[in-house]
């Protein structure tokens, strides 16, 4: 697998110094983003449970700094790992595909399994960005289960599981969005 280079301040990838779109930034090119999920206090509220959750995984967050909200994040997360007796390969694992010429940052990969994190709620397009995800870091995409995850105290008393997306025609809608938007980008000198 080819790790990307990436840049947290501007949120790019690149590869051998060339900048490469990301699954969100081709879903949200393509109109498959609502504008609920990019406002600027939804995104970095995601951010930083994103952030939170990794540290922990890889036991390096300082819980002393968390407030009420964010220590239930990591409660229901905890659960939600004890009852999928879930331990991970991957944590925020970054990937290129080279043969549709796309980045990514898988939230989780385990044995078989990915798992996109969510903060708000699990959009049409999960389907789609988990079917991205897959195919950036596996060989064997199909045989990946994809799942989503809502991680919010505000609305929820434990983390919420979206339905498995285990539609094999995921993969080939993702790839046919992926050639869209590179024609695109050539029809507009964008790439």
């Amino acid at each position: 697998m080819i790790i990307p280079d990436f840049d947290e301040s501007t949120h790019e990838y690149r590869v051998d110094g060339k900048r490469k779109a990301s699954v969100t930034q081709i879903l949200d090119i393509m109109g498959l983003v609502s504008p609920f999920a990019k406002s600027d206090s939804h995104a970095s509220r995601g951010t930083r449970i994103h952030r939170i959750l990794e540290l922990h995984d890889l036991d390096k967050l300082n819980h002393d700094w968390l407030d009420d909200k964010e220590i239930a994040c990591i409660k229901y997360w905890d659960q939600f790992k004890s009852d999928f007796n879930l331990d991970w390969i991957g944590v925020e694992t970054r990937f290129y595909n080279p043969e549709l010429d796309y980045c990514g940052t898988v939230d989780r990969i385990g044995r078989e399994l990915i798992v996109d994190i969510k903060t708000g709620t699990i959009p049409k397009s999960a389907a789609l960005q988990t079917a991205g995800y897959a195919m950036g870091v596996s060989d064997d995409p199909i045989g990946l289960e994809r799942l989503a995850v809502i991680i919010n105290p505000r609305k929820h008393k434990s983390y919420k599981l979206g339905k498995p997306m285990k539609d094999p025609g995921d993969f080939l809608e993702w790839q046919n969005i992926v050639n869209e938007f590179h024609r695109r980008m050539n029809e507009h000198g964008d790439s």
